[in-house]
Protein backbone atom coordinates (compact mmCIF):
# COMPACT_ATOMS: atom_id res chain seq x y z
CA UNK A 1 0.00 0.00 0.00
CA UNK A 2 2.95 2.60 1.02
CA UNK A 3 4.64 1.72 -2.29
CA UNK A 4 1.49 2.87 -4.18
CA UNK A 5 0.58 5.90 -2.29
CA UNK A 6 4.60 7.18 -3.37
CA UNK A 7 3.69 6.29 -7.23
CA UNK A 8 0.55 8.15 -6.68
CA UNK A 9 1.88 11.48 -5.17
CA UNK A 10 5.29 10.97 -7.74
CA UNK A 11 2.80 11.14 -11.27
CA UNK A 12 1.09 14.03 -9.59
CA UNK A 13 4.00 16.31 -9.08
CA UNK A 14 4.92 14.93 -12.37
CA UNK A 15 1.72 15.83 -13.94
CA UNK A 16 2.20 19.43 -12.33
CA UNK A 17 5.42 20.36 -12.71
CA UNK A 18 5.19 19.48 -16.74
CA UNK A 19 4.84 21.81 -19.28
CA UNK A 20 2.75 20.19 -21.63
CA UNK A 21 -0.60 18.54 -20.28
CA UNK A 22 -2.91 16.02 -21.70
CA UNK A 23 -6.14 15.17 -19.58
CA UNK A 24 -9.30 12.87 -20.21
CA UNK A 25 -12.76 14.52 -18.82
CA UNK A 26 -16.28 13.44 -18.69
CA UNK A 27 -18.85 15.43 -20.80
CA UNK A 28 -21.56 16.79 -19.01
CA UNK A 29 -23.42 16.67 -21.93
CA UNK A 30 -23.76 13.20 -23.15
CA UNK A 31 -21.64 11.49 -20.83
CA UNK A 32 -18.80 10.41 -23.09
CA UNK A 33 -15.23 10.41 -22.25
CA UNK A 34 -13.22 13.01 -23.61
CA UNK A 35 -9.87 14.52 -24.55
CA UNK A 36 -7.90 17.98 -24.03
CA UNK A 37 -4.60 19.26 -23.92
CA UNK A 38 -2.95 22.66 -22.54
CA UNK A 39 -0.04 24.08 -21.24
CA UNK A 40 0.72 25.22 -17.38
CA UNK A 41 3.79 27.11 -16.43
CA UNK A 42 6.88 25.48 -15.30
CA UNK A 43 6.78 27.40 -11.36
CA UNK A 44 2.98 26.32 -11.28
CA UNK A 45 4.58 23.60 -8.10
CA UNK A 46 6.26 26.41 -6.41
CA UNK A 47 3.84 29.29 -7.33
CA UNK A 48 0.60 28.68 -6.29
CA UNK A 49 -0.62 32.17 -7.00
CA UNK A 50 -3.68 32.02 -9.23
CA UNK A 51 -3.24 32.63 -12.68
CA UNK A 52 -5.10 33.18 -15.91
CA UNK A 53 -6.51 30.66 -18.41
CA UNK A 54 -7.22 30.42 -21.62
CA UNK A 55 -9.35 28.38 -23.62
CA UNK A 56 -8.92 27.33 -26.81
CA UNK A 57 -11.91 26.64 -29.66
CA UNK A 58 -10.16 24.52 -32.03
CA UNK A 59 -11.32 25.49 -35.72
CA UNK A 60 -13.00 23.09 -38.22
CA UNK A 61 -10.66 20.19 -39.22
CA UNK A 62 -8.59 21.22 -35.78
CA UNK A 63 -8.14 19.46 -32.69
CA UNK A 64 -6.56 19.22 -28.97
CA UNK A 65 -3.15 20.48 -30.09
CA UNK A 66 -4.03 23.40 -32.16
CA UNK A 67 -3.48 25.74 -29.14
CA UNK A 68 0.55 24.16 -28.98
CA UNK A 69 0.26 24.82 -33.48
CA UNK A 70 -0.89 28.14 -32.78
CA UNK A 71 1.40 29.04 -30.86
CA UNK A 72 -0.95 29.96 -27.48
CA UNK A 73 1.72 27.94 -25.04
CA UNK A 74 4.76 30.44 -25.83
CA UNK A 75 2.58 33.22 -25.65
CA UNK A 76 1.15 31.65 -22.12
CA UNK A 77 4.80 30.98 -20.93
CA UNK A 78 5.46 34.42 -21.39
CA UNK A 79 2.70 35.43 -19.23
CA UNK A 80 2.43 32.96 -17.26
CA UNK A 81 -1.06 32.05 -18.13
CA UNK A 82 -2.70 28.26 -18.39
CA UNK A 83 -4.22 27.44 -21.68
CA UNK A 84 -6.87 24.44 -22.10
CA UNK A 85 -8.14 23.29 -25.18
CA UNK A 86 -10.48 20.06 -25.78
CA UNK A 87 -10.85 18.03 -28.57
CA UNK A 88 -14.63 18.67 -29.13
CA UNK A 89 -17.54 16.63 -30.66
CA UNK A 90 -20.57 17.68 -32.19
CA UNK A 91 -24.32 16.46 -32.30
CA UNK A 92 -23.81 14.62 -36.36
CA UNK A 93 -20.63 14.58 -37.11
CA UNK A 94 -17.57 14.70 -35.27
CA UNK A 95 -15.77 17.28 -33.83
CA UNK A 96 -13.53 18.98 -36.38
CA UNK A 97 -16.82 19.83 -38.09
CA UNK A 98 -18.86 20.16 -34.72
CA UNK A 99 -19.96 23.49 -35.16
CA UNK A 100 -20.83 25.14 -31.87
CA UNK A 101 -22.83 22.47 -30.75
CA UNK A 102 -24.63 22.22 -27.32
CA UNK A 103 -21.63 18.59 -26.91
CA UNK A 104 -18.93 20.89 -27.71
CA UNK A 105 -20.14 23.74 -25.77
CA UNK A 106 -20.31 21.65 -22.56
CA UNK A 107 -16.43 20.38 -24.03
CA UNK A 108 -15.22 23.81 -23.34
CA UNK A 109 -17.05 24.25 -19.70
CA UNK A 110 -15.86 20.43 -18.73
CA UNK A 111 -12.21 21.21 -19.78
CA UNK A 112 -12.03 24.91 -17.49
CA UNK A 113 -13.70 22.92 -14.69
CA UNK A 114 -10.90 20.41 -14.84
CA UNK A 115 -8.45 23.25 -15.07
CA UNK A 116 -10.22 25.02 -12.31
CA UNK A 117 -10.25 21.70 -10.10
CA UNK A 118 -6.68 20.72 -10.80
CA UNK A 119 -4.35 24.17 -10.67
CA UNK A 120 -4.42 27.59 -9.41
CA UNK A 121 -6.84 29.39 -11.92
CA UNK A 122 -7.54 33.08 -11.05
CA UNK A 123 -11.51 32.75 -11.82
CA UNK A 124 -11.69 36.62 -12.43
CA UNK A 125 -9.65 36.15 -15.45
CA UNK A 126 -10.76 32.99 -17.50
CA UNK A 127 -10.55 33.85 -21.11
CA UNK A 128 -12.00 32.06 -24.38
CA UNK A 129 -10.28 32.75 -28.15
CA UNK A 130 -10.45 30.82 -30.83
CA UNK A 131 -10.63 31.45 -35.13
CA UNK A 132 -13.58 30.46 -37.80
CA UNK A 133 -15.33 27.15 -36.62
CA UNK A 134 -13.12 28.57 -33.20
CA UNK A 135 -14.89 31.77 -33.75
CA UNK A 136 -18.01 30.95 -33.83
CA UNK A 137 -17.92 28.68 -30.27
CA UNK A 138 -16.25 31.52 -28.76
CA UNK A 139 -19.23 33.81 -29.35
CA UNK A 140 -21.45 31.09 -28.30
CA UNK A 141 -19.58 30.36 -25.06
CA UNK A 142 -19.44 34.72 -24.53
CA UNK A 143 -23.32 34.26 -24.30
CA UNK A 144 -24.14 31.38 -22.66
CA UNK A 145 -21.75 32.08 -20.24
CA UNK A 146 -21.10 35.61 -19.53
CA UNK A 147 -21.29 35.54 -15.84
CA UNK A 148 -17.62 32.85 -16.42
CA UNK A 149 -15.49 34.56 -19.06
CA UNK A 150 -13.85 37.58 -18.50
CA UNK A 151 -13.57 38.50 -22.21
CA UNK A 152 -13.01 36.72 -25.56
CA UNK A 153 -11.28 37.22 -28.90
CA UNK A 154 -13.45 35.85 -32.02
CA UNK A 155 -12.35 35.83 -35.59
CA UNK A 156 -13.44 35.17 -38.93
CA UNK A 157 -16.65 33.33 -37.51
CA UNK A 158 -19.91 32.12 -39.19
CA UNK A 159 -22.68 33.82 -36.13
CA UNK A 160 -25.48 33.74 -38.63
CA UNK A 161 -26.29 30.67 -39.85
CA UNK A 162 -29.61 32.05 -41.60
CA UNK A 163 -27.22 33.07 -44.44
CA UNK A 164 -25.12 30.20 -44.96
CA UNK A 165 -24.79 32.04 -48.80
CA UNK A 166 -21.87 34.18 -47.11
CA UNK A 167 -19.75 30.99 -46.52
CA UNK A 168 -18.08 29.13 -49.01
CA UNK A 169 -19.51 25.68 -50.37
CA UNK A 170 -17.41 23.38 -48.73
CA UNK A 171 -18.04 25.34 -45.02
CA UNK A 172 -21.58 25.50 -45.87
CA UNK A 173 -21.87 21.89 -46.49
CA UNK A 174 -20.07 21.02 -43.47
CA UNK A 175 -22.32 23.14 -41.71
CA UNK A 176 -25.56 21.92 -42.84
CA UNK A 177 -24.35 18.26 -42.38
CA UNK A 178 -23.89 18.73 -38.77
CA UNK A 179 -27.21 20.79 -38.30
CA UNK A 180 -28.64 17.82 -39.31
CA UNK A 181 -32.90 18.03 -39.91
CA UNK A 182 -33.63 19.64 -36.88
CA UNK A 183 -34.85 23.39 -37.47
CA UNK A 184 -34.33 24.59 -34.01
CA UNK A 185 -29.66 24.04 -34.40
CA UNK A 186 -28.95 26.82 -36.66
CA UNK A 187 -30.99 29.61 -34.72
CA UNK A 188 -29.59 27.85 -31.58
CA UNK A 189 -26.24 28.14 -33.03
CA UNK A 190 -26.17 31.61 -34.47
CA UNK A 191 -24.60 34.03 -32.08
CA UNK A 192 -26.44 36.55 -33.46
CA UNK A 193 -29.39 35.65 -31.55
CA UNK A 194 -27.60 36.10 -28.73
CA UNK A 195 -26.99 40.04 -28.89
CA UNK A 196 -28.32 41.30 -25.72
CA UNK A 197 -26.34 37.98 -23.99
CA UNK A 198 -23.52 39.51 -25.64
CA UNK A 199 -24.00 43.21 -24.49
CA UNK A 200 -22.99 42.23 -21.13
CA UNK A 201 -19.69 40.73 -21.89
CA UNK A 202 -16.28 41.81 -23.89
CA UNK A 203 -16.58 40.69 -26.97
CA UNK A 204 -13.44 41.53 -29.56
CA UNK A 205 -13.61 40.47 -33.03
CA UNK A 206 -11.52 40.43 -35.99
CA UNK A 207 -12.11 39.36 -39.41
CA UNK A 208 -9.88 39.18 -42.72
CA UNK A 209 -11.44 41.66 -44.85
CA UNK A 210 -10.58 39.38 -48.36
CA UNK A 211 -11.96 36.16 -46.19
CA UNK A 212 -13.38 34.03 -49.18
CA UNK A 213 -14.50 31.06 -46.83
CA UNK A 214 -16.34 32.88 -44.37
CA UNK A 215 -17.42 36.85 -45.86
CA UNK A 216 -16.76 39.90 -43.67
CA UNK A 217 -20.86 40.76 -43.55
CA UNK A 218 -20.79 37.56 -40.45
CA UNK A 219 -18.92 40.09 -38.09
CA UNK A 220 -20.13 43.17 -39.16
CA UNK A 221 -24.07 41.38 -38.40
CA UNK A 222 -23.05 40.44 -35.04
CA UNK A 223 -21.64 43.81 -34.27
CA UNK A 224 -24.66 45.50 -35.17
CA UNK A 225 -26.89 42.99 -33.15
CA UNK A 226 -25.04 43.61 -30.14
CA UNK A 227 -24.68 47.39 -30.81
CA UNK A 228 -28.32 47.26 -30.33
CA UNK A 229 -27.99 46.48 -26.70
CA UNK A 230 -24.52 47.99 -26.06
CA UNK A 231 -23.32 51.00 -27.22
CA UNK A 232 -19.42 50.35 -25.62
CA UNK A 233 -19.13 47.40 -28.18
CA UNK A 234 -15.82 47.42 -29.58
CA UNK A 235 -15.75 47.48 -32.97
CA UNK A 236 -14.35 44.62 -35.49
CA UNK A 237 -10.94 44.47 -36.23
CA UNK A 238 -10.75 44.28 -39.65
CA UNK A 239 -7.49 43.58 -42.01
CA UNK A 240 -7.53 44.99 -45.21
CA UNK A 241 -7.29 42.41 -48.02
CA UNK A 242 -6.32 39.79 -45.70
CA UNK A 243 -7.83 35.84 -46.36
CA UNK A 244 -8.90 33.36 -44.34
CA UNK A 245 -6.46 30.22 -44.20
CA UNK A 246 -4.08 32.33 -43.26
CA UNK A 247 -3.35 33.33 -39.68
CA UNK A 248 -4.12 36.52 -39.84
CA UNK A 249 -3.42 37.52 -36.03
CA UNK A 250 -0.92 35.39 -33.87
CA UNK A 251 -1.82 34.35 -30.28
CA UNK A 252 0.56 37.25 -28.64
CA UNK A 253 -1.77 39.56 -30.40
CA UNK A 254 -4.85 37.43 -28.63
CA UNK A 255 -3.34 37.53 -25.19
CA UNK A 256 -2.55 41.19 -25.43
CA UNK A 257 -6.32 41.88 -26.12
CA UNK A 258 -7.71 39.88 -23.85
CA UNK A 259 -5.15 41.06 -20.65
CA UNK A 260 -7.02 44.10 -19.69
CA UNK A 261 -10.23 42.44 -18.83
CA UNK A 262 -11.27 41.12 -15.32
CA UNK A 263 -14.35 39.80 -13.94
CA UNK A 264 -14.59 42.47 -11.57
CA UNK A 265 -18.01 44.42 -10.15
CA UNK A 266 -17.78 47.91 -8.91
CA UNK A 267 -21.06 46.50 -6.92
CA UNK A 268 -18.39 44.47 -4.82
CA UNK A 269 -20.67 41.24 -6.18
CA UNK A 270 -18.19 38.02 -7.93
CA UNK A 271 -20.04 38.35 -10.99
CA UNK A 272 -20.51 41.79 -13.39
CA UNK A 273 -23.70 43.80 -12.06
CA UNK A 274 -25.97 44.75 -14.54
CA UNK A 275 -29.31 46.23 -13.35
CA UNK A 276 -30.87 45.38 -16.63
CA UNK A 277 -30.70 42.37 -18.71
CA UNK A 278 -32.07 40.96 -21.57
CA UNK A 279 -31.54 36.99 -22.41
CA UNK A 280 -31.56 34.44 -24.62
CA UNK A 281 -31.14 30.68 -23.79
CA UNK A 282 -31.30 27.98 -25.82
CA UNK A 283 -31.77 25.55 -22.54
CA UNK A 284 -31.63 25.66 -18.77
CA UNK A 285 -29.21 27.49 -16.92
CA UNK A 286 -27.81 30.53 -14.83
CA UNK A 287 -27.13 34.12 -16.23
CA UNK A 288 -26.27 36.92 -13.29
CA UNK A 289 -28.81 36.95 -11.13
CA UNK A 290 -31.41 34.57 -13.71
CA UNK A 291 -31.76 31.06 -13.35
CA UNK A 292 -34.09 30.25 -16.39
CA UNK A 293 -35.58 26.93 -17.33
CA UNK A 294 -37.58 26.89 -21.11
CA UNK A 295 -40.62 25.23 -21.28
CA UNK A 296 -40.09 24.16 -24.91
CA UNK A 297 -36.98 22.76 -25.45
CA UNK A 298 -37.01 23.48 -29.34
CA UNK A 299 -37.34 26.87 -28.59
CA UNK A 300 -35.40 29.93 -27.03
CA UNK A 301 -36.74 30.72 -24.28
CA UNK A 302 -36.01 34.68 -22.98
CA UNK A 303 -35.93 36.92 -20.31
CA UNK A 304 -35.88 40.84 -20.04
CA UNK A 305 -35.53 42.51 -17.19
CA UNK A 306 -34.84 45.96 -15.80
CA UNK A 307 -34.68 46.93 -12.27
CA UNK A 308 -36.85 50.45 -10.91
CA UNK A 309 -37.08 52.43 -7.88
CA UNK A 310 -36.64 55.81 -6.51
CA UNK A 311 -32.60 55.86 -6.92
CA UNK A 312 -30.52 58.49 -5.57
CA UNK A 313 -28.12 57.68 -9.03
CA UNK A 314 -28.14 55.12 -11.60
CA UNK A 315 -27.87 51.78 -10.16
CA UNK A 316 -25.46 50.92 -11.99
CA UNK A 317 -22.67 53.17 -9.82
CA UNK A 318 -20.96 52.10 -6.85
CA UNK A 319 -23.20 53.32 -3.39
CA UNK A 320 -26.56 53.92 -5.48
CA UNK A 321 -29.53 53.43 -2.46
CA UNK A 322 -32.93 53.90 -2.96
CA UNK A 323 -34.10 57.21 -1.63
CA UNK A 324 -37.51 56.14 -0.76
CA UNK A 325 -39.75 53.11 -1.51
CA UNK A 326 -38.79 49.95 -2.50
CA UNK A 327 -37.00 48.32 -5.37
CA UNK A 328 -39.00 46.55 -8.33
CA UNK A 329 -37.57 44.39 -10.86
CA UNK A 330 -40.32 44.82 -14.00
CA UNK A 331 -39.82 41.19 -15.91
CA UNK A 332 -41.19 39.83 -19.36
CA UNK A 333 -40.86 36.41 -20.23
CA UNK A 334 -41.18 33.81 -23.45
CA UNK A 335 -41.44 30.08 -23.10
CA UNK A 336 -39.96 29.86 -19.53
CA UNK A 337 -40.98 27.44 -17.31
CA UNK A 338 -39.28 28.32 -14.54
CA UNK A 339 -37.39 31.48 -13.75
CA UNK A 340 -35.44 32.24 -10.28
CA UNK A 341 -34.06 34.80 -9.30
CA UNK A 342 -31.08 35.07 -7.32
CA UNK A 343 -31.11 38.08 -4.63
CA UNK A 344 -27.55 37.41 -3.34
CA UNK A 345 -26.52 37.86 -6.74
CA UNK A 346 -27.73 41.74 -6.65
CA UNK A 347 -26.29 44.42 -4.75
CA UNK A 348 -27.40 44.97 -1.11
CA UNK A 349 -28.66 48.40 -1.34
CA UNK A 350 -30.44 48.01 -4.35
CA UNK A 351 -32.36 44.24 -3.52
CA UNK A 352 -35.78 44.31 -5.31
CA UNK A 353 -38.87 43.83 -2.94
CA UNK A 354 -41.58 43.57 -5.79
CA UNK A 355 -41.40 41.92 -8.57
CA UNK A 356 -44.24 42.33 -11.79
CA UNK A 357 -44.12 40.14 -14.76
CA UNK A 358 -45.59 42.00 -17.89
CA UNK A 359 -49.30 41.79 -18.12
CA UNK A 360 -50.61 39.48 -20.82
CA UNK A 361 -47.21 37.84 -22.04
CA UNK A 362 -45.97 34.70 -21.66
CA UNK A 363 -45.30 34.02 -17.97
CA UNK A 364 -43.62 31.34 -16.45
CA UNK A 365 -45.31 28.46 -14.87
CA UNK A 366 -43.27 28.81 -11.67
CA UNK A 367 -41.28 31.72 -10.04
CA UNK A 368 -38.75 31.84 -7.02
CA UNK A 369 -36.21 33.75 -5.33
CA UNK A 370 -33.01 33.13 -3.49
CA UNK A 371 -31.82 34.71 -0.95
CA UNK A 372 -28.72 33.48 1.56
CA UNK A 373 -29.23 30.64 -0.37
CA UNK A 374 -32.64 29.76 0.35
CA UNK A 375 -35.49 29.55 -2.03
CA UNK A 376 -38.45 30.92 -1.99
CA UNK A 377 -41.42 30.16 -4.39
CA UNK A 378 -43.44 33.59 -5.17
CA UNK A 379 -46.80 34.35 -6.87
CA UNK A 380 -46.55 36.01 -10.28
CA UNK A 381 -47.94 39.55 -10.20
CA UNK A 382 -48.54 41.66 -13.10
CA UNK A 383 -48.04 45.06 -14.46
CA UNK A 384 -47.65 47.05 -17.30
CA UNK A 385 -44.18 46.84 -18.65
CA UNK A 386 -42.31 48.38 -21.30
CA UNK A 387 -38.62 47.02 -20.82
CA UNK A 388 -35.64 49.69 -22.20
CA UNK A 389 -32.62 47.95 -24.05
CA UNK A 390 -29.91 50.01 -21.47
CA UNK A 391 -26.53 49.99 -21.99
CA UNK A 392 -24.29 48.00 -20.31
Amino acid sequence: MKKIIIFALFAVTLAVAAAEIEFDFKSSYDGSTQKAAGFVPDDIASNKTPRPLLMIAHFMGGDRYTAKRSGYYEAAAKRGWLVAAPELHGKNTDGKTSCSALEAQHDMIDAMNYMTSNYPVDKTRVYVAGRSMGGMLTAIMLAKYPDIFAAGVAGQGCYDMTALNELAGGVEGAILRELGDDPFEAPRRSAANYAGNLATVPIIMWHGGSDGLVAPAQSERLFEAIAEYQKYIRPVFYIANSGHLNQNVGAEWICDQLLPYQMTSDAGLPVRWNPSLNIVTDEAKKFFYLDITPKNPAAFAKVECDLTGDFDRSPQLTGCKLKSGIAELNIRTSNVAELGVDLDLIPADLRPQSFKFERGSDTPDKFYTVSGGKKTERLIEFSKYEPARGDN
